[in-house]
């Protein structure tokens, strides 16, 4: 018993300075667990066709590899050029020894910008829209230069500012063909031009929606052509469309309200010939209110007046009625609550899109 109350001062200390030894020592780096593939196989890290042998930096969104040049990329990014000014400690260094920078961006997106960056365009035919999104998406944070206003002036090319360009655009009264972005649907531009502050477009893509869809696909979602996927606008760009369009109508048919007493006469004591004048017009008016209370209110009178037989009558409506018509299109961002077009200042940075006032104009 003397023995024990003995040995057991001397046990105890030892066992403390081993303690106090495991809690001094830096403890092993705990391993993260791998994310496995549902069949428990560890996900297979993939190369990008953008991948020469001869860069010397790989960077990797997701599970996919791009090994390029770090000269290319300072010389389009500040975010690129600063980082490697700067001297890291802890560099991740990858395939063979060259440094590996993980992104958080999607693999698509890098892919889009890259090419770019190596292969250029000479002109916006060569944009889809996925690219124009991925430009958009990346330029503020990678402080890409030029980004922002070359993917504007894409959009700006399938949505002009001017009448006559959108004029220019349609094959008949009912059909205005896209010439750019083959990918395109109006409801993803309204989306990508809420998303990136871009308001210089907005009026003309909103347009766009008026036009082509009813209120039913504006609220629930229309269907892609070319793979039958629904496309669903934001709903804040829903309440803006649907006050613009109330605003709109509107102001064209009051117009044409105030003038009808003008453009019309039935008189029946007036000689033939000035009956079939005012018949004519009579026509015309008819045929153009039926396309303004289908939201079709920037169709080319050309097409509109197309099976109307012309007279001086009805050639001086016309004009009265294209005047009215392009007044109205100066006048178009202020019917959904957005600056005049002459403000250009989205396209150097981008913008809140401010929400829409209810009440009419």
């Amino acid at each position: 018993m003397l023995l024990l109350e003995q040995l057991c001062p001397i046990f105890c200390d030892a066992l403390s300075d081993h303690a106090t030894a495991l809690l001094a020592s830096p403890s092993p780096p705990q391993r993260k667990r791998r994310r496995l593939n549902p069949d428990g196989k560890e996900p297979t890290i993939t190369r990008s066709e953008v991948w020469y042998h001869d860069g010397n930096v790989v960077l990797q969104a997701g599970l996919t590899e791009f090994r390029v040049h770090k000269s290319v990329l300072s010389s389009q990014s500040g975010h690129f050029r600063d980082m490697f000014a700067a001297k890291f400690s802890n560099i991740d260094l990858g395939v063979k020894g060259v440094q590996r920078i993980i992104l958080p961006e999607s693999a698509d997106d890098w892919l889009n910008i890259l090419l770019v960056l190596y292969n250029g365009f000479k002109t916006h035919d060569d944009l889809s829209l996925s690219v124009v999104r991925s430009m958009l998406r990346l330029e503020k944070k990678y402080r890409l230069e030029d980004f922002r206003s070359l993917a504007v002036k894409a959009l700006m090319a399938e949505f002009p500012r001017d009448l006559g360009s959108w004029e220019a655009r349609y094959i008949d009264a009912l059909t205005r063909l896209p010439t750019i972005l083959p990918d395109l649907h109006p409801f993803e531009v309204v989306n990508l031009l809420y998303e990136a502050g871009v308001q210089s477009i907005l009026p003309v893509a909103l347009y766009s929606c008026i036009e082509i869809y009813q209120l039913e696909e504006i609220l629930l979602g229309s269907q892609r052509l070319w793979d039958q996927t629904l496309v669903q606008m934001l709903q804040a760009a829903q309440a803006r469309l649907a006050i613009g369009k109330e605003r709109l109508l509107i102001a064209f048919m009051s117009w044409l309200q105030e003038h009808s007493a003008y453009i019309s006469c039935h008189e029946s004591i007036i000689p033939l010939p000035q009956r079939k004048c005012n018949d004519r017009r009579s026509s015309l008016i008819e045929t153009i209110s039926s396309h303004w209370r289908n939201g079709r209110f920037f169709v080319p009178l050309r097409f509109v007046a197309s099976d109307i037989p012309r007279d001086k009558c009805v050639d001086q409506i016309i004009v009265e009625i294209d005047a009215f018509r392009r007044r109205m299109w100066d006048d178009l961002p202020k019917y959904f609550d957005l600056p005049p077009w002459k403000d250009k200042s989205d396209l150097a940075g981008s913008s809140k899109v401010p929400s829409p006032q209810a009440n009419c104009l």
